[in-house]
């Protein structure tokens, strides 16, 4: 079987299932799921193919993109179907022919490349007159500073004004993480999937406090809408937690005694 390196940037199912970055990354497709029914979809940077998959149960046809070759031939392996397919390529020279699809899904992906005026002008040269460009990406004023693996983050202004020469339709949406307490009998809390409870929102945010943008991108106007999602994902156990401070904790009381007997008490 094809392996996949576990970087902790890619989300790979068989590895992250039931985590937060699992529930993250899998809400971004199911809200786009409704969005494709049909049509020709590009899935770039579609890493270990999970979503490529997802998206390619109601699309007509799916290309997922991507430029690791070891990701392509993983997800080959395990999510090819007979409407989607992957290829190796970059985000910059995307493989594919003038006006090829009707949907490009971007999800965390702009932030990775180098020129993003270069792969926003390819989505435009792929996607169809009347396409739509699914695009979400960090929000720089709340996502974790120096992450090696982001090229650049995003403020709101900055990727709307981005996206808006090409795609002058921009209707926002926005991804946003809480920890999430629920009271369900067993039934409920027990199996994964759709679940029937409500939601209360005890924590409002600001417009500036968003995880991440979700955008709908269109030269026309935009008629296509999102469904609100909630998932439940990175159990949260206090017990666990303690017990990772004390650690943390430890290891910290090991570095100190250790620079103690090294150089001295601090001045």
């Amino acid at each position: 079987m094809a392996l996949i390196d576990n970087d902790g940037e890619r989300m790979v199912p068989e590895v992250h299932a039931g985590s937060l970055l699992y529930a993250e990354h899998v809400t971004r497709y199911l809200a786009a799921a409704p969005l494709v029914t049909g049509r020709r979809v590009l899935d770039i940077a579609s890493g270990s193919g999970y979503g490529t998959h997802l998206l390619s149960q109601s699309a007509a046809h799916v290309t997922g993109v991507d430029v690791s070759a070891t990701a392509v031939a993983y997800a080959q392996e395990v999510y090819g179907t007979d409407n989607n397919e992957f290829r190796v390529g970059d985000a910059m020279a995307i493989p594919l022919a003038d006006d090829a699809v009707d949907v490009v899904v971007s999800f965390e992906t702009i932030e990775h490349v180098a020129d993003y005026a270069a792969f926003v002008a390819e989505v435009d040269r792929v996607l169809a007159p009347d396409g739509l460009f699914v695009l979400s990406t960090p929000n720089d004023t709340e996502f974790v500073q120096d992450n090696h693996f982001h090229l650049h983050q995003f403020t709101y202004d900055e990727l709307v004004d981005l996206v808006r020469p090409r795609f002058a339709h921009v209707e926002p949406y926005f991804q946003a993480t809480w920890k999430s307490v629920v009271l369900a009998p067993a039934s409920v809390l027990s199996v994964e999937g759709p679940v029937e409870t409500g939601t209360l929102n005890l924590c409002p945010l600001a417009p500036e406090q968003y995880l991440y943008f979700y955008l709908l991108c269109a030269r026309r106007p935009v008629t296509e809408t999102v469904e609100p999602l909630h998932a439940l994902g990175g159990h949260y156990s206090d017990r666990v937690l303690h017990d990772q401070d004390l650690a943390h904790a430890a290891a910290v009381a090991q570095v100190e005694a250790l620079r103690r007997r090294l150089v001295g008490p601090p001045d």
